[in-house]
């Protein structure tokens, strides 16, 4: 698709698009007004008394410290199950206003857990409001928890552990988030070998912060894969320092879960957007898909997403439709085929109607 598209233009067509999200975590798309809300709530938890204050919390730039402040107040104010109830009214708004018709979300269990939380009644609470969605006609919802690497192997096999005692059709999978640069693939082996022997899909943050050293992204994104066995990595823009472990990702199809946005407030590999490596990933053949991350910490969304896969990593509109049928093919949903033909169809639709096609 060759026709010049204004911006307006564009922005109307990428937010209308039929999508997925596979790299979305459930706190990191809750809205501000929403952090306020749980903050009057709990007020004995937090020194945020207006949304003023929310908003001061939230004007950290690039600065990784006030990042994870504000991700510590909110996870301080998550003080019973049912306060996900507000998180997951924010994931339903999300998924519906940009059109994603099937997202998989992180779960981050590991702080609510250790602060006496069960498991067992977060579940109940997030299958409720997924079944509510779907009997209402919205998007499928399904959730992997992340084990975490923050707290080390221990903590994670007790993640696990905790998921196999209560089984959900909605969980699909486990995913190892956390610091990267302090939990290498290795210590984790046992945790992925055991879900994977109960059913459960595997995916991991690699490549993403693994540390200074050299080399140490790459070897983190291979040791996901040899060790761990997982079927998706997330971010992995350490690849971008090594054309054999690009050509070796195409060649096995693996899908990365690109979040440029988060990539460029980390600051380890690129600086701007335009520096996102997206572009030879796709070049060198490999499967790539579009997500936001955490959108409301990092001031984006899975529209903005795709704009700067457009505007300042010059994809075209045909290859963001490839990328997002990546991100049909990539994910865990039960019927691929016909979510990828439906969309596909929903999208050349809208290219007719906004008079992209002929």
């Amino acid at each position: 698709m060759k026709k010049k598209i204004s911006s307006k233009k564009i922005t109307s067509l990428l937010k209308k698009m039929p999508k997925t999200e596979l790299h979305l975590h459930l706190e990191g798309m809750v809205r501000k007004e929403t952090i306020f809300l749980l903050c009057k709530k709990n007020p004995q938890n937090t020194v945020i008394r207006t949304m003023k204050d929310v908003y001061a919390l939230f004007s950290f730039g690039s600065n990784l410290s006030d990042f994870i402040h504000a991700f510590i107040v909110l996870q301080d104010n998550i003080i019973c199950a049912e306060d996900f109830e507000y998180l997951m009214k924010d994931l339903k708004r999300y998924v519906t206003e940009h059109n994603i018709i099937y997202a998989e979300v992180f779960l981050a269990i590991s702080t609510p857990l250790r602060k006496g939380l069960l498991y067992r009644d977060i579940i109940s609470v997030l299958e409720r409001s997924v079944k509510k969605f779907e009997k209402n006609g919205s998007p499928r919802i399904r959730f992997i928890v992340d084990v975490s690497r923050s707290f080390g192997p221990e903590n994670a096999m007790h993640n696990l552990n905790e998921v196999l005692k209560r089984p959900s059709k909605y969980v699909v999978g486990i995913g190892l988030g956390g610091d990267e640069s302090h939990g290498a693939a290795a210590d984790y082996k046992a945790v992925f070998s055991k879900a994977a022997k109960h059913g459960l899909h595997l995916v991991s943050h690699a490549g993403e912060d693994a540390g200074k050293a050299k080399g140490a992204g790459e070897a983190s994104i291979r040791a996901s894969l040899a060790l761990l066995k997982s079927e998706r990595i997330g971010h992995g823009v350490a690849a971008m320092k090594d054309v054999q472990l690009m050509k070796e990702l195409a060649q096995k199809k693996v899908p990365i879960e690109i979040c440029v946005s988060s990539n460029v407030f980390t600051r380890r590999y690129i600086s701007k957007a335009s520096g996102h490596p997206a572009k030879i990933f796709y070049k060198h053949g490999m499967l790539l898909t579009i997500n936001s991350d955490d959108p409301t910490f990092f001031d984006t969304d899975i529209t903005r997403e795709y704009q700067l896969f457009y505007k300042e990593l010059g994809f075209s509109i045909d290859e963001l439709i490839a990328l997002r049928d990546n991100g049909i093919t990539a994910s865990f949903h039960p019927n691929k085929e016909k979510l990828l033909k439906d969309s596909r169809i929903q999208t050349e639709k809208l290219l007719k109607k906004m008079r992209l096609t002929g």
